[in-house]
């Protein structure tokens, strides 16, 4: 049996979903951009195309955020499964640091970094080294959060004396939303595959 009765169970359903709408949000992130750059960073001028566009956007966003929290749940529990020990962040933690204030800063990208190493090398996993793809996707998530939430803010603020200037930060977030969902995207599929491997391993333990 896994260790302290956590019980591995099959996330490659859920993190196929979570890599097909994570590459949608970044295709329709690509678009966005394209539109703001034709439009010359310009304010929205509320065309139909804008404006489906910004709906199919936000609703992918949201339907990639549930994949992804359900998929790292399963990914953290198999993690523990495989035999790995003395991690900081527990499946449940892994989801609710998310929408913490503050923290949600910091350990969101602990907790992936944990269950990438317990993936790779689940009785070893403090010594598995962990691939930069993590820091580059964690550092695009925040500055795609921030220019967002910095534009927003101007938008609201200053009105039309920011347009130019927000503009430039809602193209900013797009283009970092691109970046963040490819490789949050890569690294989902390199966490299936390693937990894939282990999975088998597990399995051939018990019936020995």
């Amino acid at each position: 049996m896994p260790p302290e009765g956590w019980a591995w169970r099959d996330a490659s359903g859920a993190g196929a979903w979570t890599i097909r709408l994570l590459l949608l949000h970044a295709g329709l992130s690509a678009v966005a951009a394209g539109i703001a750059v034709m439009r010359g960073l310009q304010p929205p001028s509320g065309s139909l195309p804008e404006v489906a566009v910004a709906l199919l956007q936000m609703a992918v966003f949201f339907a990639a955020a549930i994949a992804t929290l359900r998929w790292l749940y399963l990914a953290k529990t198999n993690a523990f499964a495989f035999g790995a020990e003395d991690m900081m962040v527990s499946p449940g933690w892994a989801i609710a640091w998310f929408f913490i204030p503050f923290a949600n800063l910091l350990m969101p990208f602990i907790a992936m970094r944990e269950t990438w190493k317990a993936s790779a090398e689940p009785r070893d996993w403090q010594a598995a080294p962990v691939p930069v793809t993590l820091l580059v996707w964690w550092a695009a998530w925040l500055g795609a959060g921030a220019a967002g939430v910095v534009a927003f803010r101007m938008t609201a603020d200053f009105g039309k004396d920011a347009v130019g200037t927000a503009q430039i930060l809602f193209l900013a977030a797009d283009l970092l939303s691109v970046v963040s969902a490819l490789l949050l995207a890569r690294i989902v599929a390199a966490i299936q595959a390693m937990q894939g491997r282990a999975a088998e391993l597990l399995v051939r333990h018990q019936f020995t």
